[in-house]
Formats: C-alpha cells, sequence, structure tokens
C-alpha cells in the first residue's frame, strides 16, 4: 500500500428543507483546504481528512472519499466521529444508506446527479452533485468539489 501526503481543497455547497420551520430553506457552504492523506492499494484510491461539519459545532468528523480506478465515477463517501455514515455516489443512481448520528439510526438515499473524477496521485479534481431523501422525500442537494493542490 502506497501512502503520502497531500494538500486538499474541499469546497461543498449544501441546501435543504428544514422541515420543523415552516418549510425554510437552509444553506451551509464550506471552503477549506487541509493535509490529507492519500493511499494507493491496487486500484483502490483513498483519500482521508478531518473536517468539521456544521458551523457552530467544532465536532472534527473523519472523512474518506474512496474509489476503484476502474469505476472512478462511482464513489464511496465515509464519514466517522460523532456522525458514522458511508454512502455510494453515482450519477443517475439510488443507493439505500444508514446515518448514525449516536442517538438515532436514520434510513436515507443518496441519488447521484453528477459525478467527474480526474483525481490521480498528484493533481486532479472531483466533482459530485447529489440528494438526500428520507422516506421518499428530498431533504438535501449536496454539490461538493473536492481538489488537490
Amino acid at each position: 500500500m502506497k501512502k503520502k501526503q497531500i494538500k486538499l481543497r474541499v469546497v461543498s455547497h449544501t441546501e435543504g428543507n428544514d422541515e420543523f420551520d415552516a418549510g425554510e430553506k437552509e444553506s451551509e457552504f464550506t471552503d477549506i483546504t487541509t493535509t490529507a492523506e492519500l493511499s494507493m492499494s491496487g486500484d483502490r484510491v483513498v483519500i482521508e481528512y478531518d473536517e468539521v461539519l456544521s458551523s457552530g459545532d467544532d465536532t472534527v468528523t473523519h472523512t474518506a472519499i474512496s474509489f476503484d480506478k476502474n469505476s472512478p465515477n462511482v464513489i464511496f463517501l465515509t464519514r466517522t466521529g460523532d456522525v458514522q455514515m458511508t454512502c455510494v455516489i453515482e450519477e443517475k443512481t439510488r443507493y439505500r444508506f444508514s446515518y448514525d448520528v449516536g442517538f438515532a439510526v436514520f434510513e436515507l438515499i443518496a441519488a447521484g446527479k453528477k459525478v467527474k473524477n480526474s483525481l490521480l496521485d498528484t493533481s486532479g479534481t472531483l466533482k459530485m452533485s447529489y440528494d438526500v431523501e428520507m422516506h421518499g422525500m428530498m431533504i438535501r442537494t449536496c454539490d461538493m468539489r473536492v481538489t488537490i493542490i
């Protein structure tokens, strides 16, 4: 297994419906530059880094983005910490996953809209857009761009 430290820029925008607040939309924008670890084992590529997922909360979540070089547009997004989840994001495909927040586990669906992955061992960008659904309703739209710098 080959591992190396890289610099990563992660830009994400999420927008969702706040069902508990008269249906108002909530929006969150994140732009971080961080040190990450890129590892390759056979055809598997994994990029791992730490981030704070929510404004107003200083809890650090460990994030891993992984994919197979033979299927670079099928992305596995794993988060551990206060949030535990692994979802699969693939264009025009829906995958069920569990979102564990400690006191409750939610069954959700990741509905991939767009995935473009040109990440290599020293450069490249991953762009993905997907919806998160619960009980047949779209609850969040996510756009994410990950760039090795």
